[in-house]
């Protein structure tokens, strides 16, 4: 039974409803970090740009960043692109319920300004049994850990793939998208979605493991570059590597039960989005992460997690690079 059983991680979403903290002055040699990275995971898995290997990975974390608020978007209204039927069908609704404002370029293309709705959205982590990092090592803390990769990484310093829970209503409960990336997850893990996926179910996926493509390496730029996509359902035979369960981890928003050491460990880019939420203040997120002290380390976890470098300049990691991502899943609303 999953550890996070008896947590939930809420009905009606869409509605709103081990290692060292200590980061001391050590200077970091970013090229070294980013090899080891990049050589240890091209050296178990064969990996290579442009060249990505399937490899069992377990769901290891998912952290709830609570309720967004977006900006004003204009795009093109009715897209050619056969994969856009279903975006262009929610362009058309926001217009027929007056959500949506209609204008013409100088070309005659026709374009779409609409504000899209509020959401709540969460981040998931991987990790990959098979392939040991030690990223510590880099701080003056050696701790051997499973290689964890935050899907989608960050650019400039932000969460690059937050996932929406959007979805509908049914039977008196709220249920993903049946196009959402939180259904593809549960589809690969082997979880029956033939009814649909409920939003409150979203912890079910925390332990599963399936098959992920990775393609990691270094840039001709000297950016390490992370990717993580396609999420499958493991082939009949193929054996999951040892796991050690006791990295499992979620990290609610209005959740009393948050382990200290998950919050402790999260990136600070992770942290300063979640105070980005509208619903922050008062959460009880807010309180966990004010007891955590204002000195919130660049120090990257210990026990697996992404590096502040990931997408980055290895010689400024403060000075972020944009990454080549692969958003093939289905627009998350």
């Amino acid at each position: 039974m999953s550890k996070f059983s008896e947590r939930s991680f809420g009905a009606d979403a869409s509605q709103g409803a081990a290692g060292s903290g200590n980061s001391g002055n050590t200077t970091v040699d970013w090229d070294a970090y980013n090899s080891h990275i990049s050589d240890t995971v091209q050296d178990v898995t064969g990996c290579g740009e442009k060249s990505p290997v399937p490899i069992v990975g377990i769901i290891s974390g998912i952290v709830d960043c609570g309720m967004r608020e977006y900006e004003p978007v204009t795009e093109e209204y009715q897209k050619k692109d056969p994969t856009e039927k279903k975006a262009n069908g929610f362009r058309q609704k926001m217009v027929e319920r007056g959500k949506g404002v209609l204008s013409t370029l100088d070309d005659g293309t026709e374009m779409i300004t609409y504000t899209p709705t509020k959401a709540r959205e969460v981040l998931y982590f991987v990790d990959f049994p098979s392939i040991t990092v030690d990223k510590g090592q880099f701080f003056g803390d050696s701790n051997p850990a499973p290689y964890r990769v935050m899907v989608g990484g960050e650019f400039k310093g932000v969460p690059s793939r937050p996932v929406k829970v959007t979805g509908y209503p049914k039977d008196n409960h709220w249920y993903c998208g049946d196009g959402s990336y939180h259904v593809k997850l549960a589809k690969a893990s082997g979880i029956n979605v033939k009814e649909g996926f409920r939003q409150d179910q979203l912890l079910e996926l925390i332990g599963k493991p399936l098959s992920f493509n990775i393609e990691v390496y270094i840039s001709d730029k000297g950016f390490l570059q992370e990717k993580v996509n396609t999420p499958n359902r493991l082939m009949a035979g193929i054996s999951v590597p040892v796991y050690d369960e006791d990295l499992l981890f979620y990290v609610g928003f209005y959740d009393e039960d948050n382990d200290p050491q998950s919050l402790k460990f999260l990136k600070k880019s992770v942290k300063e989005y979640i105070k980005g939420a509208s619903n922050y203040e008062g959460s009880s997120i807010e309180k966990q992460l004010l007891g955590l002290g204002d000195d919130v380390s660049q120090k990257p976890s210990v026990i697996g997690t992404t590096s502040s470098t990931e997408k980055v300049s290895p010689s400024k990691p403060s000075v972020s690079k944009e990454p080549s991502i692969d958003f093939d899943e289905e627009i998350p609303f």
